[in-house]
């Protein structure tokens, strides 16, 4: 007997529902990471990393300052959705504000963040890229590529975590 037009589309239907509604799950980052190496620039975050994740987003943690400083860890939050993620830091100067995007890509979260700065009395910008992958359940790697400020040439790291 050769199955009906009606059960085919409702077995279609079915694999359909079935299947993920985003085209990509982002792999979860989440846990508590020590750097394995020692790269000069580093992945912009510290040598120990607390990353949480859920749907929505994704929460970099970690202490940069000395204990005897009395300072709480930074904590950078970036949005999984699509949206513009804004983080503040208190550092040197006064405030300095970062906006990012997330976005997933080939099972890589790739971050790309924008620092705003004043050179020389006029506003600049400088751009940092940070694709995190998971080359194993238990090693987090994150590639980092940062513009040449002012027309310098780009550097690019790769820390192993």
């Amino acid at each position: 007997m050769r199955p009906t037009f009606h059960a085919l589309c409702t077995v279609g239907l079915s694999m359909l529902m079935a299947a993920p509604t985003s085209a990509q799950q982002a792999p979860d980052f989440s846990g508590q990471w020590q750097r394995d190496d020692q790269n000069d620039l580093g992945s912009g975050w510290g040598d120990v990393i607390t990353v949480t994740q859920n749907d929505s987003r994704l929460q970099v943690e970690y202490a940069h300052f000395a204990k005897t400083d009395l300072q709480p860890p930074l904590i950078f939050v970036y949005d999984l959705t699509g949206r513009e993620s804004r983080n503040s830091v208190m550092m040197g100067r006064g405030i300095q504000t970062q906006t990012s995007h997330a976005r997933l890509i080939g099972g890589k979260l790739n971050i790309t963040t924008s620092h705003e700065l004043v050179y020389r009395g006029k506003p600049a910008k400088s751009e940092v890229q940070q694709v995190l992958s998971l080359e194993s359940p238990t090693t987090l790697v994150v590639e980092v590529t940062r513009v040449g400020v002012l027309g310098g040439p780009p550097t690019i790291s790769r820390s192993v975590y």
